[in-house]
């Protein structure tokens, strides 16, 4: 007898079942001469020969045998003996029970057939020996899987094989239309994978979600299999449902080595899903760097717009600081507008996003820009669109110098002081506030750096603020002994208030003194090319008529310059 310790209860094992789990064989054959009942079951519904050929007892097998046991007896889980002579991996019972009559088709209560069973733990030699009985090689479970899906499934690739050399379709779909090459390309099983290629099996078969055996393998990050299904003439134009190609799927799952093997194979790096989503895009939006850095190394454009106008910068604002500075530190527009004209630092605003402002607003992003509706980034804020109210703005200044309208209201005081552009609604938010103010005591501070910047030439005749407020003017840039004092200043140590801005100004100027000078030569040949009175027109004028354009329409002329003289435009390169 054994006890229930969960109910407390005294369950009563025949001595027949006693006997069977300790494999005594003597006493077994002395019960089985004495009456004992061979089709008695106990606990899981398991009969003596559940029992027997589940521990593999052989001898044991053959004398329930001879005494009449019920080789097609169920247990609870609707498995004969057979079955569990398999789970044990016993070919001799398994052989046995088989010629002594053992069904080869019956199922489990998940429709599991002894191939099945054999195929799933890799028993070689009972596979082998069911094969020879006649079992039905294309048989599929209750979740629709073959034996060759099982021996996949299992990673028993010498089943495989046996499976296939014995006619196993190798374009059997199981759930989910999903092929034998899918299956063992989502479990990343390389050497099954060869083999099944090895037979023909179809490269570009599709399951029920449209995927083929490459995207499984990239979705869970098997390098390898990748890689063999490459070199084997995997198709790199597939996109899926949502259109995505093979690389978005990579840079979204976050897998850097697999995106480097794509590119090396010519998967487009400027592909387009159904959201206009570059693979770039993609990566900056789940925050995956070294695939953000990869995909740059590359070539991919840092410009390219989603279908609603959004930058890789403007996705990178809800993600990471970390990759907002990154691009920008690759020459990406700091200022760029999507298709409602909202720059990145609109988007931070709205978005809350307080390191993406500081860090903006430290590289130089335009406080000024408006948006198709006419709004600055202020207007943004959490102060709401048009209530610039003292009692509002002072309530959410309490979060302190790290908030957002901290900070822009910081910056536009910065610009006011300095003399600098104000928009009219950023004037407003100066004008809004009493006196004092909240901000009086870094008022008065900015006023005192930009006396010092006054008082403190670079040279014998040019001041700091001189920069400052005319940094628009190329003789400064072009003054090559000003900018290198310009350059050796310690802006940080000597204007702490308003080095970032002195630094980012004349960053932007000596672009712009490079655009201007590209664009005069193309505009002089797009006028020579026009053969019009426009030829004889002064070099002087045309530097006026450029200068009052933006650094956008400088590179476009610039372009249109180069392309009609056939040249290449790499000047932002």
């Amino acid at each position: 007898m054994y006890e229930n310790n969960e109910r407390g209860e005294q369950n009563v094992e025949p001595p027949l079942h006693l006997a069977i789990r300790k494999g005594h064989c003597s006493v077994v054959r002395i019960l089985l001469e004495n009456g004992a009942d061979v089709e008695y079951k106990s606990a899981g519904g398991l009969t003596a020969l559940h029992m027997a050929a589940k521990r593999g007892h052989l001898e044991i097998v053959q004398s329930l045998l001879d005494f009449g046991a019920d080789i097609g007896c169920l247990d609870d889980c609707d498995k004969t003996p057979l079955h569990l002579a398999i789970e044990g991996g016993h070919y001799v019972v398994c052989r046995v029970l088989l010629e002594h009559g053992a069904e080869v088709g019956c199922v489990t209560n998940t429709g599991l057939t002894p191939l099945h069973l054999a195929a799933l733990r890799g028993h070689l030699d009972i596979l082998e020996c069911l094969l020879l009985y006649g079992s039905d090689i294309e048989r599929k479970d209750g979740s629709e899987r073959t034996p060759l899906h099982c021996a996949i499934e299992g990673r028993h690739l010498s089943a495989v094989r046996v499976l296939l050399e014995r006619g196993a379709d190798v374009e059997n779909r199981g759930k989910f239309e999903m092929s034998p090459l899918h299956i063992a390309a989502q479990r990343g099983h390389k050497n099954i994978v060869d083999t099944i290629l090895k037979v023909g099996a179809n490269l570009e078969s599709k399951d029920a979600f449209n995927k083929t055996p490459i995207c499984t393998s990239i979705i869970e990050g098997h390098n390898g299999v990748v890689r063999l299904l490459l070199e084997n003439g995997a198709n790199i134009k597939y996109e899926n449902v949502e259109g995505l190609n093979l690389l978005h799927i990579a840079s979204q799952k976050g897998h850097c080595e697999i995106c480097e093997d794509l590119l090396r194979f010519g998967v487009d790096l400027d592909g387009r899903d159904g959201q206009g989503r570059t693979p770039l895009h993609v990566a900056v939006e789940e925050g995956y760097i070294r695939i953000v850095k990869l995909f740059v190394e590359r070539g991919a454009n840092l410009e390219s717009k989603n279908k609603w106008g959004f930058t890789p910068l403007h996705v990178a604002i809800r993600v990471s600081s970390n990759i907002v500075r990154y691009l920008l530190d690759l020459g990406a527009n700091i200022d760029s507008r999507s298709d409602n004209g909202r720059t990145p630092l609109h988007m931070a605003c709205v978005l809350n996003e307080k390191e993406a402002v500081a860090t903006l607003l430290k590289l130089g992003a335009d406080i000024n820009a408006t948006c198709k509706s006419g709004r600055v980034p202020y207007d943004y804020t959490d102060c709401h669109y048009v209530d610039y109210s003292e009692e509002k703005v002072t309530r959410r200044l309490l979060a302190g110098p790290d908030s957002v309208i901290y900070m822009l209201r910081h910056h536009i005081i910065k610009l006011k002081v300095a003399g600098l552009y104000l928009h009219e609604r950023n004037e407003s938010v100066c004008q809004s506030f009493s006196n004092p103010s909240p901000f009086s005591a870094f008022r008065l501070c900015c006023e005192n750096e930009i006396c010092l910047m006054k008082s403190n030439p670079i040279d014998n005749k040019i001041s700091c603020y001189e920069i400052l407020k005319q940094w628009r003017n190329p003789l400064y840039v072009a003054n090559e002994e000003v900018m290198a004092l310009f350059d050796s200043c310690d802006f940080a140590q000597q204007f702490p208030i308003y080095s970032d801005i002195l630094k980012c100004l004349i960053k932007t100027a000596k672009l712009r003194f490079v655009l201007l000078n590209s664009a005069q030569k193309s505009f002089q040949s797009l006028i020579h090319l026009s053969q019009n009175d426009l030829s004889e027109l002064p070099v002087e004028v045309t530097r006026i008529i450029l200068s009052l354009l933006s650094e956008e329409d400088l590179k476009n002329v610039s372009v249109l310059g180069r392309e009609l003289a056939g040249e290449s435009y790499s000047i932002l390169e």
